[in-house]
């Protein structure tokens, strides 16, 4: 039987510093979220609905929101986006391959109306390290 390489258990320990490093800024995120949302639930008789095709967009034009509701979105608005950059900070400083110090990145392939092409991004369960080929699982 074949032992478990180095870089297995510390993927592992550098996995978790990550959700550790993030948890909090997830909640801020979603809380956020939620912040931007509440003038459209608390006005939804105001709420304009226009159909573009195959989506529908929904707006809510500022006379029919109070100061408050207005402060309360711009306020979600910039805490999600302060969030959204932490996490971001946070995944490129802990989640590195043990081996070469590298982010692991994958790539994958869109196809369908409107979307056709090769994407990279975050790989978030890779069973080896795309730039180094260290086993991660």
């Amino acid at each position: 039987m074949e032992s478990t390489p180095w870089t297995v258990n510390a993927w592992r320990r550098q996995r978790r510093a990550t959700w550790v490093a993030i948890r909090l800024w997830v909640i801020v995120l979603l809380a956020g979220m939620i912040g931007f949302s509440i003038p459209f639930w608390v006005n939804r008789e105001h709420v304009h609905k226009q159909e573009l095709g195959n989506r529908t967009r929904y707006t809510l034009s500022a006379n029919d929101e109070t100061e408050g509701e207005f402060t309360l979105g711009l306020v979600s608005l910039v805490i999600t986006g302060v969030a959204g950059i932490a996490i971001i900070f946070a995944v490129r400083r802990h989640y590195r391959c043990p081996k070469c110090n590298e982010i692991p990145m994958g790539t994958w392939t869109n196809f369908g109306p409107g979307s056709f092409g090769v994407n990279r991004g975050l790989d978030l369960f890779p069973a080896t390290c795309p730039n180094c080929g260290a086993r991660l699982r």
